[in-house]
């Protein structure tokens, strides 16, 4: 059934799965929308599968659109000869990461005197098999978040490690300049849907962390990293982040970092992964150095 597939096809379809935007694949492939659209349902027809689904965020390729991205990338590097290192001058750089790290990184890439290529953020899945499948397949060049499982194909650099704050809106009516247990317990909490995934060496302090965190007052759930911090900045609610980030976004919103009562001191340990092939490619590298030199790691 692939096999009846031309190239040009599989193309689109593993461009489309990387930009979720039949509007985009067409700029990028110097085609029309309308082209986009007709070849798409050729290879419908052919292959009896949907292939992609429209959602809010973009259209969502299925398993086989998947397999017919992997099986392009594989053929383009066959016949083109390629190697470790392959380019990425000639196309958008696929990024995966939260919401919140989108924000942080798009500002450093703005403030970088160097150039870059066009961004193209991906949805994290809350999946870390998932996460890996992408990188594998190349379908994300760089993968910003909690560690994932050791696989060969996947290099795995640490970004940084911070210790977990509290972080409060400038104007919040009771908590001035520490935060008690007492306020933990009384105040209001946004909390993450997919978690923070603190971590604590001490299987006590862990064990105590867990209770505490378990018994706060939660007021609000949200998937977005971004959202939360919003919340967070111009309402009463608390929420609990790595200093490191906190330190960012207090640069540019209105909140305060305030040292966590003894029972939340944990830590958050983030990972930049990425396919070995791309180690010796010059835009990676300079995306990894953007990123430790922005963050000050």
């Amino acid at each position: 059934m692939i096999e009846m597939l031309e190239l040009r096809t599989l193309k689109i379809v593993h461009t489309l799965c990387m930009t979720g935007s039949v509007t985009k694949t067409a700029k990028i492939l110097g085609v029309t929308p309308g082209s986009i659209s007709y070849t798409l349902n050729k290879a419908r027809k052919i292959t009896g599968t949907a292939l992609f689904l429209r959602t809010a965020t973009g259209m969502e390729p299925d398993t086989f659109a998947r397999e017919l991205s992997s099986r392009y990338q594989a053929l383009s590097i066959d016949l083109s000869g390629e190697k470790e290192g392959a380019t990425l001058t000639d196309r958008p750089f696929v990024i995966s990461s939260y919401s919140l790290a989108e924000l942080l990184i798009s500002l450093s890439v703005i403030d970088s005197k160097k150039t870059y290529p066009e961004i193209i953020f991906h949805r994290q899945g809350f999946n870390d098999t998932e996460r890996v499948i992408k990188l594998r397949n190349r379908e994300v060049d760089l993968d910003v978040g909690t560690r994932l499982p050791t696989d060969k194909s996947i290099t795995q650099l640490n970004f940084f490690i911070g210790n977990a704050v509290v972080l409060a809106s400038q104007s919040h009516p009771t908590i001035k300049d520490v935060v008690t247990m007492e306020d933990w317990q009384s105040n209001r909490h946004a909390v993450w849907l997919r978690g923070m995934n603190f971590i604590n060496d001490d299987f006590e302090r862990a064990h105590q962390f867990n209770e505490v965190t378990s018994q706060r007052n939660v007021a609000f759930t949200s998937s977005s990293t971004l959202n939360l911090i919003s919340l967070c900045a111009y309402s009463d609610t608390l929420i609990l982040i790595p200093e490191m980030v906190a330190q960012k976004v207090a640069s540019f919103m209105p909140v305060k970092i305030l040292p966590p009562p003894v029972e939340l001191d944990m830590r958050f340990d983030c990972y930049i992964h990425y396919h070995h092939s791309m180690s010796a490619n010059e835009t990676m590298k300079s995306f990894v150095e953007l990123f430790h030199s922005s963050f000050g790691c």
